[in-house]
């Protein structure tokens, strides 16, 4: 083999050696997702959607529950803004306002729609999540 053919496959070699290394660097540095990251920040859309379709409550209990429905989208864009892209903070915020919004569904709806909406939602829960 020529010199020059041995020098360029070291370099070659090195320089794959080099690309792997920063790779497994970048990947290893990367936060933790939390699962389900998504399905948290979509709670209140899914609730809202599970009572209308799932639950099939009449219309006069969406008009009811609407102004519960908007105090926590409210609360969600107020905290995504000041959360300003803080993982932990957004899911911690999320799983409070969720809280609340559950409490008030349970002072609004029957206990019947309830366990309805709550039977959905562990449902829900068993799925594993898209990729």
């Amino acid at each position: 083999m020529k010199p020059t053919t041995v020098i360029i496959t070291v370099l070659l070699a090195i320089a794959a050696i080099a690309i792997v290394g920063a790779t497994f660097q970048l990947t290893q540095a990367q936060p933790p997702r939390r699962p389900g990251a998504f399905r948290v920040m979509q709670a209140i859309e899914n609730t809202w959607a599970a009572i209308a379709f799932e639950v099939k409550v009449d219309n006069k209990t969406l008009e009811k529950i609407r102004p519960i429905f908007q105090k926590a989208w409210d609360d969600r864009k107020k905290l995504m803004r000041e959360s300003a892209g803080n993982l932990d903070a957004m899911m911690d915020g999320m799983a409070k306002i969720k809280k609340d919004l559950d409490k008030k569904l349970e002072e609004a709806l029957t206990k019947e729609e309830m366990r309805k909406l709550i039977e959905w939602e562990k449902l829900q829960q068993r799925r594993p999540p898209r990729r």
